[in-house]
């Protein structure tokens, strides 16, 4: 006999939109169980990950689309088989030096991580809505509306001082002219 689970998302009292959502279920998971997770009032699927642990296997999913104050009844079904695809996606193209990341088969980011980039960083950034949140300049020359100030700034990224003493504002022609001095 196999055990559905049922389950009731709150979402407070904020409004919910690509919420990442996380339980434990007390299932014996083994390499080949996944789990079906549907909305039990339209019977859609959702997609969801399952990761075993010694005490049975965490379920996540993201949660959206659940307005403030509402709830939502899911089952979750432990199933024979390939998992269901996962809702988040993250893929490393090592000849580009780019790992992809997709939600919902959509893109939102790419974290580019090349040598000919002083640093990593993530571009382009997708909002939830499609639109493109950063600006292009100067990972694509295909910005011609842009301002092309501030070489440095390449969409979302972190600097810190690490062995090399490099300064958040360097671009490798800076760094090659201190290095040269």
């Amino acid at each position: 006999m196999t055990t559905v689970f049922r389950l009731t998302v709150d979402a407070g009292p904020h409004d919910r939109a690509y919420c990442p959502v996380s339980i434990d279920l007390p299932l014996n998971y083994d390499k080949n169980t996944g789990v079906l997770l549907t909305d039990a009032k339209s019977g859609k699927t959702i997609p969801c990950q399952v990761t075993p642990h010694r005490n049975g296997a965490t379920l996540t999913w993201l949660a959206t689309g659940l307005k403030a104050g509402e709830t939502r009844k899911l089952t979750a079904k432990p199933v024979s088989g390939a998992p269901a695809a996962p809702a988040v996606r993250v893929e490393d193209n090592p000849d580009d030096a780019v790992v992809t990341v997709s939600v919902f088969g959509k893109p939102f980011t790419a974290y580019n991580y090349g040598r000919k980039w002083v640093r990593p960083f993530l571009y382009p950034v997708i909002g939830p809505g499609g639109a493109q949140v950063t600006r292009n300049w100067p990972m694509s020359d295909h910005a011609e509306d842009e301002q092309r100030d501030h070489p440095h700034h390449k969409s979302i990224w972190v600097a810190s001082v690490s062995y090399t003493h490099l300064r958040a504002h360097e671009t490798v022609l800076v760094l090659v002219c201190r290095l040269l001095l």
